[in-house]
């Protein structure tokens, strides 16, 4: 019987050590805890290594990171302005998940998706523009972010608006017949419980 709860012990360390492996701590924002999954740290500590020759490279990854942290923190800023409590921002190799506290109103869990994309844009319209009037006289270092946080990123909220499953899409054009549905001046209804976890890319 000992044996079987020590053996019980060893699989359940096994267990938080690999959880704890699994993903890395960067930083907080507003006190919600900012993720990096192992599928995108070790390309970073490749790309980190191999732009002791090449700084280019480590450019773009960060520039390509900071598109998904954009997007990110659009949804948890939404959330936020909604009274939904924010729980984590994951970052994995080709896309970023928000948690939060899930709505009793489903307009307003849709809204939340609409911040990615929004963030995205405040983000990729002045970087279009800067670019396209000032690129011929900007160094390659400045022009290299500027494309990606300009038209790549304003791309991947385009494709990511498509009403796919697994994308924004999905939740965001929902929001319109639930607009007519929800938006009325009511007090009591949209102060329900919040207890449920709810996670969009």
């Amino acid at each position: 019987m000992y044996y079987g709860r020590r053996r019980w012990r060893r699989q359940l360390l096994k267990v938080v050590c690999m959880r704890k492996l699994e993903y890395l701590k960067l930083f907080s924002i507003s006190g919600v805890p900012v993720f990096i999954h192992w599928s995108l740290s070790v390309p970073l500590v490749l790309i980190a290594v191999l732009a002791v020759s090449e700084i280019s490279m480590l450019i773009v990854a960060i520039s390509i990171l900071m598109v998904m942290l954009i997007h990110e923190i659009g949804h948890m800023w939404f959330a936020s302005k909604l009274g939904l409590r924010s729980v984590r921002i994951s970052l994995y190799l080709l896309h970023g998940q928000f948690s939060f506290e899930k709505a009793d109103n489903d307009y307003h869990n849709c809204l939340v998706s609409w911040g990615g994309v929004a963030a995205q844009a405040i983000v990729f319209i002045p970087c279009i523009a800067i670019f396209s009037l000032y690129s011929a006289s900007l160094p390659w270092y400045v022009n290299v972010p500027l494309m990606i946080l300009g038209y790549i990123n304003a791309l991947i909220a385009v494709v990511n608006m498509a009403p796919a499953m697994g994308l924004d899409g999905e939740e965001c054009w929902k929001s319109i017949p639930l607009y007519f549905k929800y938006y009325r001046p009511r007090s009591g209804r949209d102060k329900k419980n919040r207890k449920h976890l709810k996670s969009v890319k």
